[in-house]
């Protein structure tokens, strides 16, 4: 068991920025305590798809198409991180030429 740092990508949700939805992604850093790599991976998703079911700004039916991707894991860090928060690092999916994000 060990505490691990999960980095997750999601894209495909709609968030709402003064009164308008615009199609957005997001990257947010996950710890968790885990036995292995499978088990972080699996515990960040259900932490990021709960914690995205409690924000206010996001369109609550975007989540039955959400793009969850593991960026990147790290193992081997100190208990305390499992004490830090931290929140979703939003950014905006501009369309292409063809309309599409």
């Amino acid at each position: 068991m060990g505490v691990f740092r999960v980095t997750v990508k999601g894209e495909g949700l709609r968030a709402i920025f003064d009164g308008a939805e615009i199609p957005c992604g997001f990257y947010k850093n996950e710890f968790v305590w885990a036995k292995d790599q499978e088990e972080a991976v699996l515990k960040a998703r259900a932490n990021v798809g709960a914690a995205l079911r409690r924000k206010s700004t996001v369109n609550q039916a975007d989540l039955a198409h959400l793009q969850l991707d593991i960026e990147e894991v790290e193992v081997g860090l100190g208990l305390p991180r499992l004490l830090q928060r931290q929140g979703f690092v939003f950014h905006r999916l501009h369309a292409d030429k063809d309309g599409a994000t």
